[in-house]
């Protein structure tokens, strides 16, 4: 396939000098391109195929790539399954304020220069945030092109700030079966089963597990699969009308207390008012 080239200057509002977009249920591949800006993708559904420099990387659910002018790319999905992600992109004028924001600690020649983009894995907490984040962007009227710019960036530099990491990248490298763990994971009938899924998939023991989980992802089995049982409730409070207590136990919570507990404290209010909120009406 032929690669073409993206240009800034005619991808951008030149008010906004960025773009973001949502790719949905996309069951294809995107066209092999370059462009002359950087990208922010972060894969928020399913799992990809992320052909780039002449190699392809398998990117899982909650994976973040950090995508620099040199590089040249295309997505493609893994047989029928279908994936979502995000892209944010912006201009290397931009690139280059968030440097001085980042008071220049950043290195952008070892950034720019590396063979592979750097890639990270995020809690499925970080990823929900993160696009609550950009759907935010889609909210500024026009007229507050400068607002939205300087929101951006912010945001931009937040992403920088977290999540690309400096040290050695073989610190960052997951073992293949621990990837596939953490894929596993997002299926409902797993995350519900909780620590015993992991050590039957696995084949490894729960501390051991538990290592894995804080030197590569910084977060706790329990809390990695309470995230993923609170994000399956948060989607089935929306888009359905099950009863609150059915959804906590079908999600794995055994104690409705401690449900409404952990929910409260990760989204701001109870399930009802985040059903009433936030409900979706069809």
């Amino acid at each position: 396939m032929e690669t073409f080239q993206l240009h800034a200057a005619t991808a951008f509002d030149p008010g906004t000098e960025m773009s973001f977009t949502f790719s949905v249920n996309t069951k294809a591949f995107t066209q092999p391109h370059c462009h002359d800006f950087y990208e922010i993708t972060l894969v928020t559904a399913g799992k990809v195929q992320h052909y780039i420099n002449g190699t392809m990387q398998e990117l899982p659910c909650n994976t973040m790539t950090f995508i620099r002018p040199s590089d040249s790319h295309f997505y493609k999905s893994t047989g029928q399954e279908a994936f979502e992600y995000i892209n944010l992109a912006f201009t290397q004028k931009t690139m280059q304020l968030l440097l001085q924001y980042l008071d220049n600690s950043f290195d952008r020649v070892s950034f720019d220069t590396a063979p592979m983009p750097p890639t990270t894995r995020l809690n499925p907490s970080d990823t929900f945030t993160i696009r609550q984040s950009i759907e935010k962007l889609s909210l500024f009227p026009s007229a507050d092109m400068d607002k939205k710019r300087i929101y951006f960036r912010l945001l931009t530099a937040e992403l920088f700030f977290k999540y690309y990491d400096t040290e050695c990248e073989e610190k960052k490298i997951q073992p293949a079966w621990f990837s596939d763990l953490l894929q596993s994971m997002n299926d409902p009938s797993h995350f519900c089963e909780g620590f015993s899924c992991l050590e039957r998939i696995s084949g490894k023991s729960l501390a051991y597990i538990s290592r894995l989980f804080q030197e590569k992802i910084h977060t706790t089995p329990t809390d990695y699969i309470n995230d993923l049982r609170l994000n399956y409730c948060a989607n089935r409070l929306i888009h359905s009308d099950t009863a609150i207590i059915d959804i906590s136990m079908d999600a794995g919570f055994n104690n409705l207390s401690h449900f409404y507990h952990l929910f409260k404290e990760k989204y701001g209010m109870p399930p009802n008012q985040y059903r009433k909120e936030k409900r979706v009406i069809l």
